[in-house]
């Protein structure tokens, strides 16, 4: 199945009417990519990355270019179908020195405390 049938598909399914962050992006015509307090990023099936957040009052916008590659990598663990639209890391790349590879970056003493590494775009590896 194609990525934007898939896309297509999960919106269909999912209910509009809770709250959740995945249901704010159906109610948007996407799927969740990732989600923080004020943000919330999704994915289109016509391949539009979009930010929004209901309950903070930010208005539909299209997500900068410098984070798409970054919602992508996030939407890939939630979503692992789209593994296939993530680059692949080529011969002769480095671990990214910001991160030491794992695209991650901690920000507790636990790994679900984390923000993306922003040199590699959350990737791991630079070129």
């Amino acid at each position: 199945m194609h990525i934007a049938d898939r896309i297509r598909s999960w919106v269909a399914e999912t209910p509009k009417a809770s709250f959740h962050v995945d249901n704010e992006c159906a109610r948007y015509g996407g799927i969740s990519l990732d989600a923080t307090i004020g943000s919330i990023w999704l994915l289109r099936p016509d391949g539009s990355f979009w930010d929004v957040d209901d309950d903070s009052g930010k208005p539909l916008q299209p997500l900068a270019e410098q984070w798409q590659l970054t919602a992508l990598v996030a939407g890939a663990e939630r979503h692992h179908w789209l593994r296939e639209l993530v680059p692949q890391r080529p011969p002769g790349a480095g671990d990214c020195p910001g991160c030491g590879g794992a695209g991650k970056l901690r920000t507790g003493s636990d790994a679900e405390h984390f923000v993306y590494c922003p040199a590699c775009q959350a990737l791991g590896w630079i070129t």
